[in-house]
């Protein structure tokens, strides 16, 4: 992805092989690829110092940023939408931070945290969306809804950022999945209906612990022990 005016790397790769391969001189190979002496010269040093004669952005301030230029940096983002801005600037050589953040905003693209979800298969979500249907004439003032959840404790909740146009936070591809961890946790419930909500209950569930160099796991919220301690105990009692 070249600057208007500059060569194309086929014709630094040209330059490159005639010099290297071939053993012609700066003129020699100036008048075969059509350019000059010292356009064959600075190409021929930039090869020996990077190592390759691919396109680089430029070190200073251009004068003006090419659309071109601009479409590179944004194609890049959107092909790493959960990488840092420091991870991409390592994907674009000679590219400032300013700059990248710049061409970004232009575009309407923010750096934000990830709406987090659970990891759901396409029959997962086609069977939740026929549910839906299905329920669409369901009277829900008479419904109570119940859920539990798990509160960490100690350590740090990592929160992932992503590269998203605004509108976008939904979108499948800028969300990242939920997965259980090996972090301590606090097992809590709650039930909610129409203009009506029970208080948050404690569901205590042994945690996994280590006995003669083997972890146990930690116990699980099955259908009967779902039964035994909600259904029959603080559910009951709202």
């Amino acid at each position: 992805m070249p600057h208007q005016g500059e060569l194309t790397p086929s014709k630094r790769g040209c330059i490159v092989s005639l010099a290297h391969l071939g053993g012609l001189s700066y003129g020699q190979i100036a008048a075969q690829v059509g350019t000059t002496k010292q356009t064959v010269a600075n190409t021929l040093s930039n090869f020996n110092t990077r190592g390759h004669c691919y396109w680089t952005f430029s070190p200073g301030r251009p004068t003006q940023a090419s659309e071109r230029n601009n479409r590179y940096i944004l194609r890049t983002i959107f092909q790493h939408p959960f990488d840092s801005w420091n991870q991409i600037l390592g994907c674009l050589e000679g590219l400032t931070r300013y700059r990248l953040r710049k061409v970004a905003k232009k575009a309407g693209i923010r750096h934000c945290v990830a709406i987090r979800k659970p990891v759901l298969t396409t029959k997962h979500m086609e069977k939740r969306l026929q549910w839906a249907k299905d329920n669409r004439a369901t009277d829900w003032h008479h419904v109570l809804f119940t859920d539990e959840s798990s509160l960490e404790v100690g350590g740090t909740d990592r929160q992932v950022r992503v590269s998203r146009r605004s509108g976008e936070a939904y979108n499948p591809r800028n969300m990242t999945s939920t997965f259980r961890s090996g972090r301590q946790s606090l097992m809590v419930w709650v039930g909610m209906a129409y203009k009506f909500k029970t208080p948050l209950f404690h569901i205590s569930l042994a945690p996994s612990r280590v006995e003669r160099s083997a972890r146990i796991r930690a116990e699980g919220l099955n259908a009967q022990r779902y039964a035994d301690l909600v259904i029959k105990g603080p559910l009951k009692a709202a």
